[in-house]
């Protein structure tokens, strides 16, 4: 069980090793004050020169933040030097070339991709006949400095390079061996016994420092040595290029061919040193009602700032928000509404101070005003809960109905009223919006268009060039009415034997029942009335079989029971003895 456990330590231990291998470099902030920027995978140091940042990057590879606000830079890239050779031994020796080194001005921003070149790598020692090793590029985003080539082999050297391209290796000039990078190089001796300096580099002082940079290696045969300028290396003394230089390496009797000096990369910007401005309006103005996503204010600065509100008497009511790194948009919280001020005068102008912070910290303020300006709003209709459409009862035989209660929010507005609609014609509306029948509704003789004793109407109310408008259904319903009936009328001066009419006029459908002298008329029993809605009669065909003052009336029963029975008065009449012989 042990070794079991022992096994899965080391699994695990060597899969935490893979993950360490392959884990994503580290991002590191670098220099300090107003010169602070972060790098990761490369080395690099950041410094302060006046109203400069230096920023050296010495090995390595990976990216550069480049700081917010800075758009520019100028800029040293220098390769790596390349590695003298180890020629034949006792006759020529062939020196490295110096790195590229570029200079000049570029325009950027964001992240950049930064590589360091190495030197050529120094040979063994000994007589192998061998040529030395390609330094290589050096690159700052878009700037490459190609490495320097290395020393060649037997009768073959480098050749030259200059102040942008560094030597690259060559075969054939003889026993002209050259170095790269800065100028021409050394060779080595012309029989033997002869050999020239290394290739003369590139001053910069860039890095603060004055330093040459991509010299060539110092050329040798046998024992005659070429001389190189700083940075390149020499057959008896320092056969290694200077570091972070790109100088070519030299051969050395006892040491092998010398490695090239490390490349560099140098980028200089100016930090900011002003103070951010606000450079848009102090004052705006929005209509009331806009929405909370609306940009009431668009506030601009002159560098690239982050913006806040900073106080103000009414800085609650409003939210910021970011479009870009110059410029910030102000919303309302809470809609405005122009007939309810919230601002702290209460008259629709809106107080608040603004604070622009650079990226090094400095500040610039400015107080704003947000005036809200009125806007003509719609009356609203609010009876029957305020509803684009509503419905409303009401009993038969009454013309008062409801007022459509419209109100208006702005001030001095002057409201009218109208109708329409199918039934329209059935109703009238006051210069106060009092809604009311133009004639009392009777629910058995309706009058609306499908006679269904719905009545529809639209209410309209305009404030001169908006309006609202409800669609409404009202219903008229039924009541227990008091049944009529009137006094009997004849046709004619009735006598005894001669049948003659008698009418009643009732305001119910019904059964009619006609006395006389508070007795029966036999043949008007049950006379069912004729006519509609509220008016309709009954007629008897009655033949008196006395003569002398007689008393006619009649009773109505109702065939609804929302009417009551009702007895007409008498109608008193004269009975004369007929004229005629049967």
């Amino acid at each position: 069980m042990w070794r079991a456990r022992a096994g899965r330590v080391a699994v695990f231990a060597l899969v935490a090793s893979c993950f360490s291998l392959f884990s994503a470099p580290t991002a590191q902030a670098i220099g300090s004050g107003n010169c602070v920027s972060t790098v990761t995978g490369a080395t690099a140091t950041a410094t302060q020169s006046g109203n400069d940042c230096i920023v050296i990057f010495t090995a390595g590879s990976g990216t550069w933040a480049i700081p917010s606000g800075i758009t520019s830079i100028t800029y040293l890239v220098v390769g790596g030097g390349g590695g003298g050779s180890r020629g034949t031994c006792g006759v020529t020796y062939g020196p490295g070339g110096g790195g590229a080194v570029r200079t000049g001005a570029l325009t950027v921003s964001g992240t950049v991709n930064v590589t360091v070149g190495t030197g050529g790598a120094q040979l063994a020692a000994g007589c192998p006949d061998t040529a030395g090793n390609n330094g290589n590029a050096s690159v700052l985003a878009s700037i490459t400095a190609n490495g320097g080539g290395a020393g060649g082999t037997g009768r073959t050297g480098g050749t030259s390079g200059n102040g942008n391209v560094g030597g690259t290796g060559t075969a054939g000039c003889g026993e002209c061996y050259a170095g790269g990078g800065g100028g021409a190089g050394g060779v080595g001796g012309l029989g033997g016994n002869f050999a020239l300096n290394g290739g003369a580099g590139v001053p910069s002082s860039l890095s603060g420092t004055p330093t040459t940079y991509g010299s060539g290696g110092a050329g040798r045969s046998s024992s005659y040595y070429g001389t190189a300028t700083a940075g390149g290396g020499t057959g008896n003394g320092t056969c290694t290029g200077t570091a972070n230089t790109g100088g070519g390496g030299a051969d050395c009797t006892s040491s092998g061919g010398g490695a090239g000096g490390s490349g560099i990369v140098v980028a200089v910007y100016t930090f900011d040193n002003t103070a951010p401005t606000i450079t848009s309006a102090a004052s705006f103005s929005t209509a009331e009602n806009v929405s909370t996503i609306t940009n009431v204010a668009i506030i601009r600065t002159s560098e690239s700032a982050t913006i806040t509100i900073s106080g103000g008497a009414d800085s609650a009511r409003f939210t910021i928000t970011f479009s870009d790194s110059q410029s910030a948009n102000i919303r309302f919280v809470a809609s405005p509404n122009f007939e309810s001020p919230i601002d702290s005068g209460g008259d629709n102008v809106y107080n608040i101070n603004l604070l622009a912070t650079d990226r090094v910290g400095l500040t610039g303020s400015q107080s704003i005003t947000i005036s809200v300006t009125n806007v003509n709003e719609a009356p609203v209709i609010g009876a029957l809960s305020g509803g684009a459409t509503g419905t409303y009862s009401t009993n038969e035989n009454s013309t008062a109905l409801y007022n459509i209660n419209a109100t208006d929010v702005d001030a001095g507005a002057t409201l009218t009223y109208s109708l329409t609609g199918s039934d329209s014609a059935n109703f009238v509306i006051s210069a106060s919006g009092q809604l009311s029948f133009s004639a009392s509704p009777d629910f058995e003789a309706p009058i609306d268009t499908d006679t269904n004793n719905s009545y529809i109407v639209i209410t309209w109310v305009s404030d001169g060039s908006l309006t609202d408008s409800q669609t409404v259904t009202i219903t008229v319903t039924n009541l227990n009415e008091s049944g009529s009936i009137s006094a009997p009328s004849i046709s004619g001066t009735p006598s005894k034997g001669v049948s003659i009419s008698t009418t009643v006029n009732v305001n119910a459908a019904g059964k009619v029942r006609f006395f006389l002298n508070g007795k029966r008329v036999a043949n008007c029993l049950a006379v069912s009335t004729v006519g509609s809605g509220s008016t309709y009669t009954a007629t008897c065909n009655w033949r008196p079989s006395v003569t002398g003052r007689q008393s006619l009336t009649a009773t109505l029963t109702p065939t609804s029971n929302t009417f009551s029975a009702v007895t007409s008065p008498a109608l008193s009449t004269w009975v004369f003895t007929r004229s005629t012989k049967r």
